[in-house]
């Protein structure tokens, strides 16, 4: 075929080559040259429907692909200096290219590219002007029966139990395996080979305050692999958060109802005929040994300390000061204690102290706590005291129970207290600081939030002294503030106002007040309560 074309040093010389171009499929070379400047220009020739001189070309492109793979290039040789740009693309930004023609994969295109075709319009210019390319890029897939991942969105409650399904994450072509691989950076979530995709373990009831499971919706990305490769998927959980906790699922030998049968050894008992039916061991132990523990029938003498997660306390006398320790797990707040201990069906008698220093996911039900000088102290978050006993309060200074808040540290809040009696005044008196139950901010770090979410419902308060029955005590300026719902209590004897008695209260709000009443014996109702609190809100 040599000697088919002329090119002729003329000014119309480009449309002498177009015509000639149209009529052949062929592969050429074209050099035009001024010296010391020249062009020249690479293609395969399709058709003829681009701007004169420069080809259309079509390259195919399979995915998946990576950020930086080359698509095709388009060259140039010698003499003018020439660049190409892209001038048009209908992929919204999934090719790029360099000056000299090299046309590659966008990080954004690794991702986006489908199977489809895409129309890209690259420029070359020179000194003497510039030509359009007309680029197809075919995309298609090279990994027929990889695992498509197919997108979905799940709803779990927080706090929820350990390993609890959230839900089965969905994919095509038989998956023998799945995994997470983005939005898990905390661990929270775990997947099987199979695609049940679960709260991780050490998550069982985490707050929703503290550094695990909060209500808001997560994204994972979600890698599903067989032997052709593997496909990927969004998969959305939306956590919402319970009001308090759930430990319906802890079996008890012991009803929902609990009865004091008056004093044995030394103070009233709480557990009906367990004593009988099963006898308590005397024992030395100081702390748990493990996670998931469950300590039960025993009659300690002296502290007793929570030393792991997930540990349950049951049916034991304890003649001394319940506490957690540190370097367990997370609270939120930097540091690290024990979460999801359950103290049930006890007999507490906290010479000094009751349970105190659980920062998260406390239960405690069905107990009884007497002479003590101070019962459930300085708790944080996701906590509930169910058809419990307080009892002969004994101190100077005692809070039967106190919800506690210090600036600096997360909010205090989802907290539940229901269904518990507080009867008695202590022997030895109390001070003017000392409540049922005292909501307090006064802490060494100002500006601690207590609520919104913090019950105290269908309790029953009679007989204290100086009818502390409820206290607020926002005992430190700042942003913070203490709210809380009070709904459904009585108080006994008639007339006595449950308050808040401390004076240095700046920010502190009843939500809902209602159902409140009078008792004109600790178990009969007689009329409700008219008179107001001395403050904001009322009773």
């Amino acid at each position: 075929m040599s000697h088919l074309f002329n090119i002729t040093n003329v000014l119309d010389r480009r449309k002498f080559v177009e015509r000639c171009v149209k009529r052949l499929a062929l592969m050429l070379l074209i050099s035009t040259s001024m010296s010391p400047k020249a062009i020249a220009i690479f293609g395969g020739v399709r058709s003829r429907t681009g701007a004169p001189g420069v080809p259309n070309l079509s390259l195919n492109l399979q995915i998946p692909t990576a950020a930086g793979a080359i698509v095709g290039t388009f060259a140039h040789l010698g003499g003018t200096r020439t660049t190409c740009s892209i001038v048009s693309d209908d992929s919204g930004g999934c090719f790029g290219t360099n000056e000299n023609g090299v046309i590659t994969v966008t990080s954004s295109g690794a991702l986006l590219l489908a199977e489809r075709t895409y129309n890209v319009t690259m420029r070359v210019r020179n000194s003497y002007g510039y030509d359009d390319l007309q680029i197809s890029i075919i995309v298609s897939s090279a990994s027929a029966g990889v695992p498509v991942v197919t997108s979905q969105s799940f709803t779990f409650g927080v706090p929820g139990e350990a390993n609890q399904t959230i839900g089965m994450v969905g994919a095509t072509n038989d998956p023998n395996s799945f995994s997470i691989v983005s939005g898990n950076s905390s661990g929270l979530f775990a997947i099987d080979s199979a695609g049940r995709l679960t709260a991780n373990a050490n998550m069982n009831r985490i707050s929703a305050l503290s550094t695990g499971l909060r209500p808001q919706n997560y994204s994972l990305i979600v890698r599903a692999t067989n032997e052709a490769g593997y496909g990927e998927g969004t998969v959305t959980v939306n956590c919402q958060q319970l009001p308090w906790p759930d430990v319906s699922n802890r079996p008890s030998m012991i009803g929902d109802t609990l009865t004091w049968t008056g004093p044995a050894n030394g103070g009233p008992s709480c557990w009906n005929d367990v004593q009988t039916s099963h006898a308590l061991s005397v024992s030395n132990i100081t702390q748990s040994s493990a996670d998931d523990q469950v300590i039960e029938y025993l009659d300690i003498t002296g502290d007793f300390r929570f030393s792991h997660r997930n540990v349950t306390l049951r049916r034991c006398r304890v003649r001394g000061v319940i506490w957690s320790t540190t370097n367990v797990g997370p609270t939120g707040d930097g540091g690290t204690r024990p979460t999801n201990e359950v103290i049930e069906d006890c007999d507490l008698i906290a010479i000094d102290g009751g349970p105190y220093g659980f920062v998260t996911n406390l239960t405690v039900r069905r107990c009884c706590f007497h002479d003590s000088e101070n019962e459930i102290t300085k708790f944080f978050n996701n906590v509930l005291i169910k058809d419990c006993i307080f009892t002969r309060p004994d101190g100077s200074d005692c809070d039967e129970i106190e919800i506690y808040a210090q600036g600096g540290l997360l909010p205090t809040n989802y907290v539940l207290i229901c269904h518990n009696t507080f009867t008695g005044p202590s022997i030895r008196g109390r001070g003017t600081f000392n409540a049922a139950v005292n909501l307090t901010n006064w802490g060494s770090v100002k500006g601690g939030t207590i609520g919104p979410d913090v019950y105290v419902d269908n309790n029953r308060f009679w007989s204290l002294r100086d009818q502390n029955h409820i206290i607020c005590d926002d005992g430190q300026q700042g942003s913070g503030y203490v709210d809380y719902h009070a709904t459904n209590n009585g108080f006994y004897p008639v007339g006595t106002v449950p308050r808040r008695n401390y004076q240095r209260r700046y920010r502190t709000t009843i939500l809902t007040n209602s159902g409140n009443f009078w008792m004109a014996t600790p178990t009969s109702v007689s009329g409700s309560p008219t008179r107001g609190m001395d403050g904001p809100g009322s009773i």
